[in-house]
């Protein structure tokens, strides 16, 4: 990853990827501040490189919500749910196989009783 932002630069998409893929392995390794910290360091850089309605800002938005719900931040993973299911609708329509698999995710975050 040092080497990637080095030569690349730290907003460079390949960059991010790589980042968000090391975010989602912490998560899987239990480590979830750091996972968490990483995450929402790739949604600043996807938003201002890619802007606010980009699938790639979608898809940090939908990683920092399933590490929030790890937390127990059931408030912020709700946000964060929320806004790649409606980046996702916007781009790729409701019936999109990623747009329902967020939609899923966030249904199953409600049916759970894990909102506030």
């Amino acid at each position: 990853l040092e080497i990637q932002e080095r030569t690349a630069g730290p907003e460079d998409q390949k960059t991010l990827r790589l980042m968000q893929n090391l975010a989602v392995s912490l998560r899987n390794g239990g480590r979830l501040e750091d996972a968490a910290e990483l995450q929402r360091e790739v949604l600043t850089r996807s938003l201002r490189v890619n802007g606010e309605a980009s699938l790639d800002a979608a898809s940090a938005h939908s990683a920092l919500g399933a590490i929030l719900k790890l937390q127990g931040d059931r408030r912020g993973a709700e946000t964060h749910f929320r806004k790649s299911l409606s980046i996702r609708e916007e781009n790729l329509g409701p019936d999109d196989e990623a747009t329902q698999l967020v939609r899923g995710r966030l249904e199953e975050l409600l049916a759970s009783g894990e909102t506030p």
